[in-house]
């Protein structure tokens, strides 16, 4: 049996074999880790438990293979650091693992204040020891979306990959990585999976089993009908059935305009089929007009990411995600203190104070139409065009993620309406170029705070109205 010590060029590697198995306490005393196995799964396993360890010293530790493996295992060649066949290997490998360790050295342990922070330091940790500025996407049919970030998909479990989508976006939003477009694909509304069966199926029951034939139009007499209508046991090729003429030259005696389907199972007929997917992770079974659309990228780490590894993450400059707490909406206390100030704030200056909501209707079921990242994303959205109508003393709170409230300055009621005709505008634009197809109905209502002297009740009343 080999040592387990390996020593080249008076640095220590651990040699890992399935007699050995792996036990990641150990590798913090090592140097680097060879990995001596045939068996391409355990190396694969390996690999993986020691780049999911929580500890640097563990998950950046360098990797080599004694053993040739095939590429289909995309894990072992994209997370390894190269090949330690016999002692031709040294230079590369001390040399290489030497300029690791000193790289590990300039990493700060701060981390980026988002539910993506610990996925996002280790995958930009990984890449700058290795002075890797390239985060290449995999095509890889284990994955839930198809597709592998290595260095990013070892900080999530399987079913948890279409996450891996988000919190390359948010890192790209930050400037910590660039993106450069490789291919757009559509996954699930309710999962985010990507591994979708595509079917044609009946409008009217959804069956799958059904067939299509030419619909012919005979010019002579104006007959149109299937080409069913026009085969006749009595008559070789195709006869009229209305002027019982013979039909003989496309495009001069007749032509095909289109197709008749006919579903077996409910025995109607109609030109046009929906196609729907059904994800194989989730069974949702869905028109694929409601499907997600997402990009794939490969990413380059920018200087601002190579910046934060080393000197820390600027939070001031973090950008909001789709994370309702990270984007920093007030809370309702914070919105009823300010909302009774105003209320005061009429008393006293006689000024005519609004209290507006817009409540988004029927949202279960928005939401499993558009899916509920889409869904997310819009009332996201919503927020972001109607604060963005609002003055420096006017204050905005969402609640439950589809109610919003907010105060205006106002010169008269009369002012109301037109206040809410231009929100209504900007929301049905968005609405139209972004999530066409789907009918999202909104209720209005409004108060004066004239009226009131505390905004707990200001608030309760207006959600009285709402209901």
């Amino acid at each position: 049996m080999q040592s387990p010590i390996i020593i080249i060029d008076n640095l220590q590697f651990v040699r890992l074999s399935v007699e050995t198995g792996l036990d990641t306490t150990q590798i913090m005393a090592f140097d680097g880790v060879l990995i001596d196995a045939k068996d391409a799964s355990f190396v694969q396993n390996s690999i993986l438990t020691i780049r999911r360890h929580h500890q640097p010293e563990v998950y950046l530790k360098p990797i080599f293979l004694c053993q040739a493996h095939p590429q289909a295992f995309i894990h072992i060649h994209a997370l390894s650091d190269g090949q330690y066949i016999n002692d031709k290997d040294n230079t590369l490998v001390s040399s290489k693992t030497r300029k690791i360790f000193q790289k590990t050295l300039e990493l700060t342990d701060t981390k980026p204040n988002s539910a993506y922070g610990a996925a996002i330091k280790k995958a930009l940790d990984y890449m700058y020891c290795r002075e890797n500025r390239i985060l290449q996407p995999i095509l890889d049919p284990f994955s839930i979306i198809g597709y592998s970030f290595p260095e990013m998909s070892v900080s999530f479990e399987t079913h948890e990959e279409a996450q891996i989508l988000d919190a390359l976006d948010w890192a790209e939003k930050n400037e910590l990585i660039w993106p450069d477009f490789q291919e757009k694909i559509y996954v699930c509304n309710q999962c985010s999976g990507g591994l979708l069966s595509y079917r044609e199926v009946c409008p009217h029951c959804q069956s799958s089993h059904t067939y299509g034939e030419d619909l012919v139009h005979h010019f002579p007499c104006a007959y149109i009908g299937p080409i069913s209508d026009f085969t006749n046991e009595n008559h070789e090729g195709l006869h009229c059935p209305k002027c019982n003429k013979g039909v003989h030259h496309i495009g001069v005696d007749y032509d095909k305009p289109s197709v008749l389907f006919h579903c077996n199972n409910c025995d109607t007929k109609f030109q046009d089929l929906y196609v729907k997917a059904k994800c194989l992770s989730c069974k949702n079974d869905v028109e694929v007009q409601y499907l997600q659309s997402r990009t794939i990228n490969t990413y380059k780490l920018t200087s601002k990411g190579r910046h934060a590894v080393t000197k820390g993450f600027e939070e001031q400059n973090i950008s909001k995600d789709f994370n309702f707490i990270e984007r920093n909406l007030i809370g309702e206390e914070t919105f009823i203190s300010l909302l009774t100030q105003d209320c005061k704030r009429t008393q006293i200056e006689e000024r005519n104070i609004g209290l507006l909501a817009i409540h988004i209707q029927d949202t279960a079921v928005l939401a499993r139409e558009m899916g509920h990242y889409r869904f997310k994303k819009m009332i996201l959205e919503l927020y972001d065009i109607i604060a963005n109508e609002l003055n420096p003393l006017e204050y905005l709170y969402l609640e439950q993620g589809h109610t919003f409230f907010f105060n205006q300055y106002i010169g008269s009621d009369e002012n109301i309406a037109s206040i809410q005709a231009s929100f209504q505008a900007r929301l049905d634009q968005l609405i139209h170029h972004n999530h066409g197809g789907i009918a999202i109905s909104m209720k209005y209502q409004h108060i004066s705070l004239k009226e009131w002297k505390d905004g707990s009740e200001a608030l309760k009343k207006i959600k009285s109205q709402l209901n």
